[in-house]
């Protein structure tokens, strides 16, 4: 019996095995040889194909994140309103590709406009998701009629009972700027 670990970097993937030779004679040096030069070239391949696979999965889950990033930015209003006498100038730089922070401008029935900011706890898609959640709700109670109460009243309770028990909370802003 010849055996050999298949390995790369010291890092043993498991072994190859030779059992007896055809004519029953004994193995030699040079079989040995062989055989961990094949054991050696199968550690080789086995660790290439490895780093090929992360490396797609690694890209895959790039291009994920940055359909994401781009979604969510879509999400966010792509001007400030204006407003007579007032500046308002608003940006989103998530510390990661994508993020729960949030803020967005309504343009109410009655000239007033309401002003929303917004952070969704922690980072990353998970919080997105909740942002993404609290904007169609806050657009479906702001257009509903707007009382800053109500709206936050109806939204909490929709987020309580879809966050569960996430652990994740919204930190929310919501006024109305009347010119």
């Amino acid at each position: 019996l010849l055996i050999v670990r298949v390995q790369s970097d010291d890092r043993p993937f498991g072994l190859l095995a030779l059992a007896g030779k055809r004519d029953g004679s004994a193995f030699t040096a040079g079989d040995g040889r062989l055989l961990q030069a094949l054991g050696t070239q199968a550690g080789t391949a086995i660790h290439a194909e490895r780093l090929v696979r992360e490396l797609r999965q690694s890209e895959r889950i790039r291009s994920e994140l940055e359909i994401a990033r781009q979604l969510q930015r879509s999400l966010l209003p792509a001007a400030s309103p204006d407003i007579l006498g007032v500046e308002i100038a608003a940006t989103c730089q998530p510390s990661g590709h994508v993020g729960g922070d949030y803020f967005d401008f309504f343009s109410l029935q009655d000239g007033r406009v309401a002003i929303v900011i917004a952070d969704v706890s922690g980072h990353g898609v998970g919080s997105a998701m909740v942002m993404a959640g609290l904007r169609s709700t806050l657009h479906a109670e702001v257009q509903a009629g707007f009382s800053p109460a109500r709206v936050l009243e109806k939204a909490n309770r929709i987020l309580v009972h879809d966050l569960g028990e996430s652990g994740m909370f919204v930190s929310v802003f919501l006024a109305a700027y009347d010119p």
